[in-house]
């Protein structure tokens, strides 16, 4: 893992506009404890060079959410979702949110839109 650190620093470094550089660092970070704040500046960096960038969007939530910043992980999992549709984990942890934040009847309903989607794509979990 600290190659890989040290290989995207490099990478963002000599080309601090290079999209997959921030990601590949906010991925790094997240995994890392204490890191998560680093990891949503880059990866929201990630998303300012390439706003479609759906992968992008999620990982920026996941870094949200262990930060415990569910509104902005609720905005970044819609993002992610609304760019690409096949990030269906994206409904599922927006189901997540709202089960943290007390809302069962919300929870229930994107639980219920993650299970529909995932049969709708046949994706086998």
């Amino acid at each position: 893992m600290e190659e890989a650190e040290n290989n995207f620093k490099q990478a963002v470094k000599v080309s601090p506009a290079y999209t997959l550089g921030h990601y590949g660092l906010g991925r790094v970070y997240i995994l890392q404890y204490g890191k998560e704040k680093d990891a949503v500046k880059h990866l929201k960096r990630a998303v300012s060079l390439d706003p479609n960038f759906a992968k992008g969007w999620f990982k920026l939530g996941l870094a949200e959410l262990i930060l415990g910043k569910y509104l902005d992980a609720f905005k970044s999992f819609k993002k992610a979702y609304e760019k690409d549709e096949t990030i269906v984990e994206s409904l599922y942890n927006i189901g997540v949110i709202y089960d943290l934040l007390g809302d069962e009847y919300m929870a229930f309903t994107y639980y219920r839109l993650y299970y529909r989607k995932v049969k709708e794509l046949d994706i086998l979990f």
